[in-house]
């Protein structure tokens, strides 16, 4: 779980279900992983709401997978589903 203070003013949180489909893995898979330590961990802002801070999953991306070939991460385009 992240420790870290964030400032919400710069802080850009991205919901779960963008997060999978950046990814192209389901949303329980990311449930797995953050419950294993292997992902950055959400923020909770509401009942079953889970979003990421982008800079968190950025670093994440850096350190494994294609980040580590300079790849930038895949973010998908924002869609209305993300937010239900």
């Amino acid at each position: 779980m992240s420790t870290a203070v964030h400032d919400s003013s710069t802080t850009q949180l991205i919901p779960i279900k963008r997060i999978a489909r950046s990814l192209n893995i389901s949303v329980p898979t990311i449930t797995r992983l953050v419950l294993r330590g292997e992902f950055p961990h959400w923020v909770d802002i509401g009942v079953r709401k889970k979003q990421f801070i982008l800079d968190e999953v950025l670093t994440w991306w850096r350190t494994r997978l294609g980040g580590k070939n300079g790849t930038p991460f895949p973010l998908a385009t924002e869609d209305p589903d993300d937010y239900k």
